[in-house]
């Protein structure tokens, strides 16, 4: 899985980037709420499902 964190706050634009971890998007965003003030923020998972099909 891929976890990403993007600020939401009007005219930010700001995002953590893709991480293995969601502890890493999570401390992304409590350190950008830190130093900015902001506190809304989307939280993006993404998983990747590989298929085959069957002969």
């Amino acid at each position: 899985m891929t976890y990403e964190a993007f600020c939401v706050a009007e005219g930010c634009g700001a995002e953590s980037g893709p991480h293995d971890e969601q502890a890493d998007a999570q401390d992304w965003a409590l350190r950008h709420a830190g130093r900015t003030g902001h506190d809304l923020f989307r939280r993006v998972v993404t998983d990747h499902a590989r298929v085959t099909r069957e002969a």
